[in-house]
């Protein structure tokens, strides 16, 4: 991939605090990747680690509130988080000091699909025990979970899984999948090993272990598999009952965690206008337990409606706007963006910025939600076939999100698809980057003034995939997975399907270790791949939507804002 890119400082920050604890060597087989540069620990001379046998990392550092403090870096802590997550700590990198690289590149050994490449996220997870202590945790180096050939309804393909670190192939899965629906990990068992979940090209539900390892198929097959529009849908992994055992969200039905039905939203009256579901859910009404949300209407874990709009589902995002600890949807549809609140009234929308119209394609596309400005209030990123921005959501005197007020575009190329968008504070100053991938380009963009930070060479016919920002060789730094497939129509260059992208200084900010699926939002899954019984409210913990959090010794953390109002 061709780079072009600004602020090339090479001043290095030390990291501290979070450390690579697991061995740079793998259990890994021989596979397709190409490493790009070395790949390992950096400790910049702030911090000193010992090991204490144990599996613990002692840091002694500059700070005194972490001095000689014991952390296990190995180990999620038991319990959720409670409110918001704390002030992180390490101080930003210097302004300048964004300076991509290629860490390596894979391209599968056989690929005969009518897409060659992926059209669909990654995932993350430490999935191997690459350090041979006998456990799967923290101190593994991640894998990178990859679907192949997908684009066509019901595509059949492959599953591969990649080391974190140089892109080897550590696993083919066992058996072909629809490679056009977004697949989803995480421990449904209860067995404290994450599972890959996803739909068979015939639809119906598949799941398979760590290894890649069918555990099971279910007996039906699943309702999004007569839905065209649902054929390139995203599931997700919650629990939406509060007993311990996950449910699946597929498309518009949600199953239990053994692929029984529990209900099943009828979107036929909506035909064409809308593609490729990617839902969420959160606790809307405050009763403890998280509602469904499909984009134009909300259910109560039984399948009772909640909230219901007449108007064609969208992809919907959760966040508080105005804070007041009660949280909003942002929705994006065919008629644009639409901010609703918890009970499904529309605050403002839909609205449209540039590119009018209505279009399932152009205006359907999942968004994210950070502080783009440094503000410490959150904004909107989505896009347009042809156009991609951020949306300041305006407050009325009361303090009521009002309105929303665009506060940069940049253009791009997306006729064919869905594409998503994600974001990353990369250089922790507590203002998000916004990160977007059309059918050419990666692009990546400062959140506050959209200048352009990275453009790099990349090709898709886009269904509803975006790039993914985590920390894939458990470094300390932050990175960029993006995939490429043959699909696409606007000049875009097919090299790799995946390629990874780092720092050239390993100073982007530390983040965690995994992402799961689609509807990304951090509460949703613990770091280790478990499923909270009781998830935390993400608006009150990191208030973002597919935004990575940063992290710190004993967990998530967020920057303070850049530029808080005075």
């Amino acid at each position: 991939m061709n780079l072009r890119r600004t602020s090339l400082s090479l001043l290095s920050l030390g990291l501290w605090g979070v450390v690579h604890c697991g061995s740079t060597s793998s259990h890994s087989q021989p596979g397709g990747g190409s490493s790009s540069g070395g790949v390992g620990a950096t400790d910049g001379g702030g911090s000193t680690t010992t090991g204490d046998g144990g599996g613990k990392v002692v840091f002694t550092t500059n700070d005194a509130a972490t001095e000689d403090a014991a952390v296990d870096l190995c180990h999620v802590a038991p319990g959720n988080p409670n409110g918001n997550a704390p002030v992180c700590t390490k101080p930003p990198a210097p302004p300048s000091s964004f300076s991509p690289v290629l860490k390596w590149t894979w391209v599968p050994p056989d690929d005969s699909g009518t897409h060659t490449g992926s059209m669909v996220i990654p995932l993350v997870a430490e999935m191997v025990d690459t350090n041979g202590d006998g456990q799967v945790n923290l101190c593994d180096i991640p894998s990178v979970i990859v679907a192949l050939d997908g684009g066509p309804i019901h595509q059949p393909g492959l599953i591969y899984m990649l080391s974190g670190d140089k892109g080897q192939v550590q696993a083919v899965f066992d058996t072909l999948v629809d490679t056009s629906i977004t697949p989803a990990l995480g421990d449904i068992d209860g067995d404290g090993l994450s599972d890959v979940v996803t739909n068979t090209p015939d639809g119906h539900l598949i799941v398979f272990d760590n290894n890649g390892h069918m555990k099971w198929t279910s007996t039906a097959v699943e309702a999004y598999f007569a839905d065209e529009y649902q054929y390139c849908s995203a599931i997700a992994i919650y629990d939406l009952d509060g007993d311990g055992t996950p449910e699946i969200l597929d498309g518009f039905q949600v199953l239990d965690n053994h692929g029984n039905n529990i209900f099943t939203m009828d979107a036929t009256a909506y035909a064409g206008t809308f593609w490729c579901p990617a839902p969420t859910a959160a606790d809307l009404d405050g009763d403890g337990l998280p509602e469904v949300i499909f984009g134009n209407s909300a259910y109560h874990h039984d399948g009772t409606v909640y909230w219901s709009l007449s108007e064609p589902p969208g992809q919907p995002q959760v966040a508080d706007f105005d804070g007041d600890g009660i949280p909003e949807v942002f929705v994006a549809r065919e008629d644009g963006l639409l901010v609703l609140t918890h009970d499904g009234k529309v605050i403002t929308g839909p609205t449209q910025s540039f590119d009018p119209g209505t279009s399932s394609n152009c205006w359907s596309k999942a968004g994210a939600v950070g502080d783009f400005d440094g503000t410490g209030h959150p904004s909107i990123m989505d896009g347009s076939c042809e156009h991609f921005g951020v949306w300041h959501v305006g407050l009325g005197d009361d303090g009521g999100a009002v309105g929303l007020s665009l506060l940069w575009q940049q253009p791009i190329a997306d006729p064919s698809g869905v594409a998503a968008s994600t974001a990353f504070d990369f250089l922790g100053r507590g203002i998000a980057d916004a990160v977007y991938g059309d059918e050419a380009h990666l692009w990546v963009y400062d959140g506050a003034t959209g200048q352009l930070e990275l453009e790099g060479n990349r090709s898709s016919g886009t269904l509803i995939e975006y790039p993914v920002v985590a920390d894939v060789d458990n470094d300390g730094s932050a990175d960029i997975v993006v995939v490429s497939n043959t699909g696409g129509s606007s000049g875009g260059i097919y090299s790799n399907t995946v390629e990874v992208f780092q720092d050239a200084q390993k100073r982007w900010a530390p983040t965690r270790r995994i992402w799961n699926q689609h509807a990304y939002h951090v509460t949703n899954v613990n770091e280790d791949g478990t499923i909270p019984t009781h998830m935390t409210n993400s608006w009150t913990y990191v208030n973002t939507f597919r935004m990575n959090a940063q992290i710190q010794p004993g967990g998530d953390c967020v920057a303070p804002p850049a530029n808080p109002p005075k």
